[in-house]
């Protein structure tokens, strides 16, 4: 899904900069200094010229036009962790800009540094560009270790696109006649990885930094085309099929593909009245559960949901939710029980507006028309307490809304870096038997400890979870 939630979060943060150029009459270079955080101080006011980039050897200042010659970089102050870049050109060929949407992409060296149009005090848009650059000076320094190997998704016999031990993912694209290419997936406010040309059509890139260990959801564009990663698989996410990448994750034995009893994942479909339409739902039903033997044994049931931009072939796909089922059975960690998965109907929700979703007509599908489907159709425990509900991102914000008003149908919740329960939420705390809640590391770890800890001090019992390394994954 990576991420966008993530995303949306350094959208409101934002990231701001600002541009510093002498007077027309003795500029011969341009600097752009770049920096992380949005401090107050900074601001884009009493701009001494107009900047227009006009080639990838070229920059208009005011009525002047001037040769980039070369370009030199440093860090200013350790505090504010910042970057110097003065364009002045050595090599053409990396110099490069492209359009994207209302912003303006300069790209040197596989570095991009976003451009939007600066206003004046009228809020008149004048033709000044300031650059973005999140930096960060160790990874400037670092040294790739070169045992690079095919992404575990990668479709078969396709050798791109590649990871490394250290997180590092890298591209390769055959792209002839392209002027741009380059991957969504990359360091956080960066957009992306851009690609060089290698020549021949082929284009590759590496990530500039190291990825958030797991599933990762990309996609290509090609000249402002999007398009996904041929050698790769295609995941539903970001309200399309993208292409999908796994990052090494340093406890990934808990999902991996092993030898033991595996279960089954199967698609029904069931009749809504309430939508009138035919819907569909995954179901995973443990190994022996159509055994003979086993005829007669009910089985426990938790209702999973995606997070939004997905669909209920998440959890079985990317989120791995059958293999890690398998796997905790045949260890032992776990009794066996089913899991459904269906769709939350929270696509058309357009963020800045999430709090605006109420999720009463999924609760509808899913309280007095799926449920009562599996419960006739699945050999399970037809109460509240052998049944739970849980979701990741906002499949976690449905989750408690939905428990929270249908008391009499869930006595378990789980919220998956999708927010918290506060006690005074809990009007009841007899109708709950347990609450799991959970993020990454890089979100809101704090958070999570405190709510875990109030509920347990207001007699309901509940369970924290931090994925360490991580921030808005399934890893959580």
């Amino acid at each position: 899904m990576k991420r966008l939630l993530l995303i949306l979060a350094m959208a409101v943060a934002g990231l701001s900069c600002y541009a510093q150029m002498p007077a027309p009459e003795q500029v011969d270079t341009l600097v752009i200094k770049s920096v992380r955080y949005n401090f107050s101080e900074l601001k884009q006011e009493n701009w001494p010229c107009e900047v227009i980039l006009k080639s990838a050897s070229e920059i208009e200042i005011g009525d002047n036009t001037y040769e980039i010659k070369s370009v030199k970089e440093g860090s200013i102050s350790p505090r504010y962790a910042a970057r110097e870049i003065i364009f002045t050109l050595t090599n053409k060929d990396k110099l490069s800009f492209y359009q994207n949407g209302v912003h303006r992409v300069i790209v040197y060296s596989g570095y991009e540094f976003f451009c939007e149009p600066a206003a004046d005090k009228d809020l008149k848009a004048k033709k000044v560009y300031y650059a973005v650059r999140d930096f960060d000076p160790a990874l400037d320094n670092v040294v790739l270790k070169d045992d690079w190997k095919p992404s575990e998704l990668n479709q078969p016999g396709q050798e791109y696109p590649m990871v490394n031990s250290q997180g590092y993912a890298r591209f390769r694209i055959n792209a002839p006649g392209a002027a741009q290419v380059r991957v969504s997936l990359g360091l956080g406010g960066q957009g992306g990885t851009v690609l060089k040309h290698m020549g021949d059509g082929i284009w590759e890139g590496t990530t500039a930094g190291p990825m958030d260990e797991g599933f990762h959801y990309y996609h290509v564009s090609i000249d402002g085309g999007i398009f996904n990663d041929p050698g790769t698989n295609n995941y539903y996410g970001s309200t399309r099929w993208e292409s999908g990448i796994e990052i090494p994750a340093h406890d990934a034995d808990f999902y991996a593909e092993k030898n033991v009893p595996h279960g089954n994942v199967q698609q029904v479909l069931f009749w809504s009245e309430s939508t009138k339409q035919l819907r569909k739902a995954f179901v995973y039903t443990p190994a022996g559960y159509g055994d003979k033997k086993n005829q007669n044994v009910r089985y426990p049931v938790l209702y999973l949901q995606h997070g939004w931009g997905e669909d209920e072939t998440a959890w079985s796909n990317q989120g791995h939710e059958n293999l890690i089922m398998d796997n905790m059975i045949a260890a032992g960690e776990v009794q066996p029980f089913i899991i459904v998965n269906t769709y939350g109907m929270c696509n058309d929700i357009v963020f800045g507006h999430i709090n605006e979703f109420d999720a009463k007509d999924f609760e509808t599908v899913l309280v007095d028309e799926l449920i009562p489907y599996i419960d006739a159709n699945f050999r399970t425990k037809a109460d509240k307490w052998n049944r739970a509900m849980a979701g990741l991102s906002m499949g976690g914000f449905t989750t408690s809304l939905i428990t929270l008003r249908r008391t009499e149908t869930f006595g378990y919740y789980g919220l998956l870096s999708g927010g918290s329960y506060t006690p005074e939420a809990i009007k009841d705390p007899k109708q709950v038997k347990h609450i799991f809640i959970s993020c990454g590391s890089k979100e809101n770890p704090d958070g999570v400890i405190k709510s875990v800890e109030a509920l347990n001090a207001a007699g309901i019992k509940a369970t924290s979870f931090v994925s360490e390394g991580t921030a808005h994954e399934f890893l959580t």
